[in-house]
């Protein structure tokens, strides 16, 4: 990995709009320009919070079906490694791969608490969230594809680390 960020330079990132950013990442021609966004199903949640910046850690998880191995998400905590090793702020993206994404939500009141511990600034998921007001209270950011009040069968299938 780079060198992480300087404060000046987050800051920096922070100030800009969303699509400003984009604009310039697309002049760099270091990705197609459909490729490294969300599209218009993940959403944010708390629009009146400002803006969030951070590093991404990536896992994806199913929920819509029972773990075959390894138990639900509760059970693991070896992600929590992985999200650490990364520079501050940090941001949890979760790609839900279940035939039906969003059906259970992975975080909420609980899982958001931890994800603060680890200084974690918000979570982005095609999938869903839960515990709104909790979020909104911590101000801790949430953009998803749906609100669902189940955990459903939630279990993380894979940990993606850059290498």
């Amino acid at each position: 990995m780079n060198s992480p960020l300087t404060p000046d330079q987050l800051e920096s990132l922070r100030r800009l709009d969303a699509c400003t950013l984009a604009n310039a990442i697309e002049t760099s021609h270091e990705r197609l320009r459909n490729e490294g966004f969300v599209d218009h199903s993940v959403r944010c949640l708390l629009p009146n919070l400002p803006p969030m910046v951070g590093y991404a850690a990536t896992i994806k998880i199913r929920g819509s079906a029972p773990p075959t191995v390894d138990g639900p998400y509760g059970d693991r905590t070896d992600w929590w490694d992985y999200v650490l090793s990364l520079p501050t702020p940090r941001v949890v993206v979760v790609e839900d791969v279940a035939t039906r994404p969003g059906l259970g939500s992975m975080v909420g009141a609980v899982h958001m608490n931890i994800l603060r511990a680890l200084h974690c600034a918000g979570v982005v998921t095609n999938g869903s969230v839960r515990d709104i007001p909790a979020a909104e209270k911590a101000g801790f950011h949430f953009f998803a594809g749906s609100v669902s009040v189940s955990h459903a069968y939630v279990h993380i299938v894979e940990i993606w680390q850059a290498g």
